[in-house]
């Protein structure tokens, strides 16, 4: 099942990055993020049953995106750049989620 999800990750990646590299403002790459890569991480955690190493996995993918993206170091530069671009971790994000099912 994670061999699945690791390739449509991947997929998902190489089709972001396609359609950022020719955009010139890392706000529009974000965006990219938010509506092509967030969806399928969701649906990943939605569709199996996750546990937190798995979240924190998936949740680092995101960090390295961002970090890569604005050229900023791992840690409070991610969090800080995540918090002003409204890229919320997948954590919470998964437990609004589910609260909305229970």
């Amino acid at each position: 099942m994670y061999i699945e999800l690791f390739i449509l990750l991947i997929g998902c990646l190489i089709v972001f990055m396609q359609k950022s590299f020719a955009a010139n403002s890392e706000l529009i790459t974000i965006e990219l993020l938010r509506s092509c890569c967030l969806p399928v991480l969701l649906y990943a955690i939605e569709s199996i049953v996750s546990h937190v190493c798995d979240i924190k996995s998936l949740n680092n993918s995101v960090n390295t995106a961002v970090a890569k993206t604005f050229c900023v170091s791992f840690g409070n530069s991610v969090n800080f750049t995540r918090q002003m671009t409204g890229l919320i971790s997948l954590h919470i994000l998964a437990s609004e989620r589910r609260s909305i099912f229970f």
